[in-house]
């Protein structure tokens, strides 16, 4: 469990020294009580001209000399934390090239899609002018088919009127030529 930090209590670090001692007093004759290694964090509790009384993530407090203590963010510590954002960023960017692949695939797809379209689209553009020239074509197809039906009727009257008369020609002057043969008896008689 990590005791409370106290709320007046500021982030310090331990300086670019390889471990500074913490003791039980502010002076060299105080026990030592750990080893802090450089980077680490610890909370001001107290900060003194020489020594600073200071609390660990542990909860431990104790004395330091001051003049190992800052509050920049040692160097050590910059770097992991940069290489540790490096790495998530290469990841990232992986992550991104990646999805910038799976899209350059989609991209030429569309744009194939596109071309097709833009194809159909000027092909089909023409449609409904052919449709109509169909719909005329056909209308006259009809038209003319009639117009055959009735030429073709009208003909076979004109055929059936035709033979009509020569038959009633035929008839009349086998009538006239009987007549004119018995005519031509009588007279002899």
């Amino acid at each position: 469990m990590i005791p409370a930090t106290p709320a007046s209590a500021e982030q310090y670090y331990v300086s670019q020294r390889m471990e500074i001692t913490m003791r039980t007093g502010p002076g060299v004759s105080y026990k030592i009580m750990a080893m802090l290694p450089s980077g680490d964090g610890v909370n001001m509790v107290d900060y003194g001209k020489e020594w600073s009384k200071v609390q660990t993530a542990d909860g431990k407090e104790g004395w330091v000399l001051s003049r190992y203590m800052t509050k920049e963010v040692p160097v050590n510590l910059m770097v992991k934390e940069l290489q540790k954002k490096n790495s998530e960023l290469s990841a990232m960017l992986a992550q991104v090239k990646s999805e910038n692949m799976a899209l350059s695939g989609t991209k030429e797809k569309l744009l194939g899609k596109e071309k097709d379209y833009n194809d159909l689209k000027q092909r089909s553009a023409n449609f409904l002018e052919i449709e109509q020239k169909y719909n005329d074509a056909v209308r006259q197809l009809e038209e003319q088919k009639v117009f055959i039906e009735q030429c073709n009727s009208q003909s076979h009257k004109e055929i059936l009127y035709s033979f009509s008369i020569g038959a009633g020609v035929l008839i009349i002057g086998i009538i006239l030529g009987i007549s004119a043969k018995k005519q031509r008896r009588s007279s002899l008689l």
